[in-house]
């Protein structure tokens, strides 16, 4: 829950870094 709460913050902030934050966020998951 908590990633996804800072995917949609750092979404709204840097929407130009949305595809960079997706793939930081499936490194952590894995």
């Amino acid at each position: 829950m908590r990633y996804g709460t800072q995917r949609a913050t750092s979404l709204m902030a840097t929407p130009n870094l949305a595809p960079l934050v997706d793939v930081l966020l499936v490194l952590l998951a894995l």
